[in-house]
C-alpha cells in the first residue's frame, strides 16, 4: 500500500510529531516562567504598575510604587489569624458605617 491510500497512520511519525510539540510547549512555558532576577543584567528598575478601577478620590486608575512598598501595601492587607473579615460592618464588608 502506498502512504496516500494507507488508512492507518503508522506511530512512528506520530510519536515524533507528538514529542516536537511537547518540546515546543515546553520551551514556551519555559520563557513565561523566567523571571527577571537581581543578578539578570538590565534589571535595574523595580517598579511595580497598579491598575484599578477609576479612584473618585484621585481621580485615576493606576499608580506606580517600588517593589518593597508595593509588597508593604499589599501585606497591610492581610487580616491577622483568627480576625474576622467580614461581617456586617467589618474590615472588608460591603457596607460602611
Amino acid at each position: 500500500m502506498s502512504p496516500q491510500t494507507d488508512p492507518i497512520r503508522r506511530p512512528e511519525p506520530l510519536l515524533s510529531e507528538l514529542e516536537a510539540t511537547l518540546d515546543a510547549m515546553r520551551a514556551r512555558a519555559d520563557r513565561r516562567r523566567s523571571w527577571p532576577t537581581a543578578e539578570s543584567p538590565g534589571n535595574h528598575s523595580s517598579k511595580v504598575i497598579y491598575r484599578s478601577k477609576r479612584c473618585w478620590h484621585t481621580k485615576r486608575n493606576c499608580q506606580i510604587f517600588e517593589a518593597v512598598d508595593f509588597l508593604a501595601a499589599t501585606v497591610e492587607h492581610i487580616p491577622l489569624k483568627n480576625q474576622q473579615a467580614v461581617r456586617y460592618f467589618g474590615l472588608y464588608s460591603n457596607k460602611s458605617l
